[in-house]
């Protein structure tokens, strides 16, 4: 992970392994780029909200519902058991709460890009071990020393 990262100037940031891995990043995320107000329970929360309101937008005239299999059981997994990982469903509804670009970087070396529906005003940069935890990343320290 740690090459794929450095490749766009990104280093990894610890982020606590309880089941809200994803939650957490993309809150480091936020704090990253000033916005407050969020942790990670409120996110989880807001996001599942999201889903069940609009389960039936279409994006590319396909419902997010079929996109994303959000049946009532689904979603309150999602909502009321905090060892429910996080998915591209919650991914997607929070690129569209917090109006963002959530790129992701696998460790299998794949990058994926969520990307709000509305133009977006941040971009948001998490790292993911396939199946097992997701992180936040940093800017790489640039080297300030002059030859």
């Amino acid at each position: 992970m740690n090459a794929i990262l450095f490749q766009y100037g990104l280093k990894e940031k610890h982020i606590k392994s309880d089941n809200n891995c994803l939650f957490h990043a993309i809150i480091d995320q936020c704090l990253q780029n000033g916005i407050i107000g969020w942790d990670h329970i409120s996110l989880r929360n807001a996001s599942v909200k999201w889903l069940f309101e609009n389960r039936e937008k279409k994006v590319n005239n396909i419902s997010l519902n079929d996109l994303f299999d959000l049946n009532d059981n689904r979603l309150q997994q999602l909502l009321y058991h905090s060892i429910v990982w996080g998915d591209s469903s919650t991914l997607f509804a929070m690129a569209q709460i917090l109006n963002a670009k959530i790129i992701i970087y696998c460790s299998s070396s794949n990058i994926e890009e969520i990307i709000s529906l509305k133009p977006y005003s941040y971009t948001f940069h998490i790292g993911y071990y396939h199946n097992i935890h997701y992180v936040s990343t940093t800017p790489y320290p640039k080297n300030n020393n002059l030859l």
